[in-house]
């Protein structure tokens, strides 16, 4: 089964359909999403204190811009 976000990568032109925003917007978000994302996670190592080694714990099962196609498509 084809996800949305290999569905719009695919075809570029139903985003609007399926998101309700165009392509390029939504390469714009998901690029602002990946700064953030990066930013929150500085702060976050800088005072997080370490049990574990780093790696450890469960991996993510989406990556950055699959959660935002997600969340447009959802809200839609």
């Amino acid at each position: 089964m084809i996800s949305i976000f290999g569905y719009i990568q695919k075809y570029p032109s139903r985003a609007k359909q399926l998101l309700g925003i165009s392509y390029g917007q939504f390469t714009d978000l998901v690029n602002y999403a990946k700064k953030s994302h990066e930013e929150e996670q500085l702060k976050f190592e800088q005072r997080k204190v370490r049990i574990h080694r780093l790696g450890g714990g469960r991996k993510e099962l989406l990556s950055i811009p699959e959660h935002v196609c997600l969340c447009l498509f959802y809200l839609r």
